[in-house]
């Protein structure tokens, strides 16, 4: 994880504008676009099942489930 990256996920990002996480991938030196989320959890977790579904050569990030 890239050491500016405060989500602690590759290829996740908290969005101000649309308050929302922001699921991405690279490929090709092209930033895709996967979606918006409410949680965090939700957007890894959709970023993972594109990895698998298009067999691309990516790490499957484990989820992190925190409890309060």
């Amino acid at each position: 994880v890239p050491k500016n990256n405060t989500s602690g996920y590759v290829g996740v990002t908290w969005t101000k504008n649309q308050a929302k996480w922001d699921s991405f991938i690279s490929i090709n030196n092209k930033r895709k676009h996967l979606g918006y989320f409410e949680c965090i959890i939700d957007a890894v977790s959709f970023r993972n099942q594109y990895i698998i579904d298009n067999n691309l050569k990516y790490n499957i990030q484990e989820v992190k489930v925190v409890l309060k």
